[in-house]
């Protein structure tokens, strides 16, 4: 018959606990920026669009079916008017796998749904952003395969859980002033989509 041998108490007494911390502070997180941005822009941006990744699940295996169940959802994101969140949004990626947990904020723009024209436009767009002047640096460019997202990312900053009632003030302020910067960018989009429509 087969055994499981020694265990070690303390590593399962520490895994529990940290399970139990973990659960206290996600997705709690993702709700508290989603509400913090939204506040301030949904005045000036009444159709914003907040998203909390593990709310989204359906929609997001609806989008990626050949994930199945492992699609990613450590996120928050901030969707334009008229248009899909996913195919023009702000996102806050959090990755929550290792330790010390990390998290990017930028522009997300996914090619999966949307014309190489129309993509041609948005990315004209985004390039004529003075990005320095709105966000205070200039993003570094990526583009995810798995995803298929043109994305312009922050520095990869580590989560300050002994603070985090001010990262998440830190953080949402990220992510209202790459908003801002690329709302002109969203529209000249919407109108493409609307227009091959």
């Amino acid at each position: 018959m087969e055994q499981i041998g020694p265990v070690r108490p303390d590593l399962i007494k520490g895994y529990i606990e940290g399970k139990k911390a973990y659960e206290q502070v996600f997705p709690k997180i993702y709700e508290l920026i989603a509400e913090r941005v939204e506040t301030v822009l949904r005045p000036k941006y009444p159709k914003i669009d907040p998203v909390v990744g593990p709310r989204d699940k359906a929609r997001v295996m609806a989008k990626f079916p050949e994930m199945g169940e492992d699609v990613p959802l450590d996120w928050v994101a901030f969707g334009f008017s008229g248009m899909d969140m996913y195919n023009h949004h702000i996102g806050i990626l959090l990755q929550v796998h290792d330790w010390p947990v990390k998290y990017l904020v930028g522009l997300h723009i996914m090619d999966l749904y949307i014309t190489d024209h129309a993509l041609e436009l948005v990315r004209s767009e985004v390039d004529a952003i003075d990005w320095k002047k709105a966000v205070g640096l200039d993003p570094t460019y990526v583009y995810d395969e798995a995803v298929r997202e043109h994305r312009w990312l922050d520095p990869v900053q580590e989560l300050d859980f002994a603070n985090i009632d001010d990262e998440i003030k830190k953080i949402a302020q990220r992510a209202i002033k790459y908003y801002e910067a690329s709302a002109a960018a969203a529209d000249v989009l919407g109108a493409a989509l609307a227009g091959e429509e």
